[in-house]
């Protein structure tokens, strides 16, 4: 059996970046390595998928790095039925670590103290372009689990997550459709009694 949120590595095939990609796109990819549970290959090495571009930043100033939201496909099982997927980081963008982060804060200091308006440079200076070239690993988690049972292949997509502050049936007071006009709090007066008239 695989469980649900198992990684599986994939190979891109075709280039995206935040400079080349555009919004609602797709670029190609296929799986590194074959897929066999219980001896029997479930997914073979190759198998292609499909990566959606959802959305593309590109690069901006102030150093503002560009990035791209990406969306895997279902990945076709040999046998029957797909495989859904999900990305670990949808939201892919250039990776700096703490070192490169430090080593440029130091260096730009450095410069704003020797280089005559350095700080105005570093404000029109553009951040870098996100480029994923072919051949780049990819990693994706598997949306459900599957199970091999004699030659039977199943998807099984796990249940709804359910919190303990879930109301089933959550508490809704509708607004009412006309204004209900106040109740008259005065009491009544008595009607009036016709009295007699003397006759002379």
């Amino acid at each position: 059996m695989l469980p649900f949120d198992s990684s599986l590595l994939f190979v891109l095939d075709d280039r995206i970046g935040s400079r080349v990609s555009q919004t609602g796109t797709e670029a190609r990819a296929h799986l590194k390595d074959a897929l066999v549970l219980g001896g029997m290959t479930v997914a073979h090495a190759g198998t292609p998928v499909r990566i959606k571009i959802t959305d593309v930043h590109g690069a901006q100033a102030p150093d503002v790095d560009g990035s791209i939201d990406i969306l895997f496909q279902p990945m076709r099982l040999a046998n029957q039925g797909t495989l859904p997927l999900r990305t670990p980081t949808a939201h892919v963008t250039v990776r700096v670590t703490a070192g490169q982060q430090s080593t440029t804060g130091v260096t730009d200091t450095i410069k704003d103290i020797f280089i005559p308006y350095h700080y105005l440079y570093r404000m029109f200076r553009k951040g870098a372009e996100l480029d994923l070239h072919p051949g780049t690993l990819l990693r994706a988690r598997t949306a459900a689990t599957v199970s091999v049972a004699g030659a039977t292949v199943s998807v099984i997509a796990p249940p709804p997550f359910h919190l303990s502050v879930d109301e089933p049936h959550p508490h809704f007071s509708p607004l009412p459709f006309l204004t209900v006009p106040p109740k008259n709090t005065m009491p009544p007066r008595p009607s009036p009694t016709p009295q007699a008239t003397p006759t002379p």
